[in-house]
């Protein structure tokens, strides 16, 4: 069982043990330009004082932190967000924890929230997070074409997104 518990400032030292124990480069896949290399607290307040957003860390049943994700740009007005930042910590990867912390945002977002779209962006080196993306439900909706330069290779982004009654005739076929 994996829950999703409100991000605060207790795990900011498991965030950036998980962050600056990998690459620059693995960095940059989770969270685009929003932190540079090595996570730093004050990265973190930063973030985290996000008015527009829902930032969690997820748990596993022993209250051990497994991964992190946030809903962000959240619009009330257009009943719309973002997904970013979804993280599973490496020895928690290959057990299926990104569809469980994938569709706890979702039924937050569109049932708890209200909203009716919510979108990703996903680089196209990331093969397994777009399958799961699309095993969702999440449609494309273009590719930003050599969007970041990476350690010496261009990195395309694929836009995604869900609508609330594309991720109810999911979870149907789940």
């Amino acid at each position: 069982m994996i829950y999703l518990t409100p991000f605060n400032q207790e795990h900011f030292s498991v965030l950036k043990t998980w962050i600056n124990e990998t690459s620059s480069e693995e960095m940059i896949r989770w969270s685009g330009t929003t932190f540079t290399f090595p996570l730093t607290d004050r990265q973190l307040l930063e973030y985290n004082s996000e008015k527009d957003a829902r930032i969690y860390m997820a748990m596993d049943e022993n209250h051990i932190p497994c991964g992190h994700a946030a809903l962000r740009k959240i619009d009330f007005s257009h009943r719309s967000a973002r997904i970013g930042k979804l993280f599973v910590e490496p020895s928690f990867r290959g057990q299926g924890y990104t569809p469980i912390i994938l569709h706890k945002l979702l039924c937050i977002a569109f049932e708890e929230l209200h909203l009716h779209r919510v979108a990703l962006g996903v680089f196209n080196n990331n093969i397994r997070a777009k399958r799961i993306y699309e095993q969702f439900g999440f449609k494309v909706e273009g590719v930003l074409r050599d969007y970041r330069f990476v350690e010496g290779t261009f990195w395309s982004l694929t836009e995604m997104s869900i609508l609330k009654p594309e991720f109810t005739n999911t979870l149907r076929n789940l």
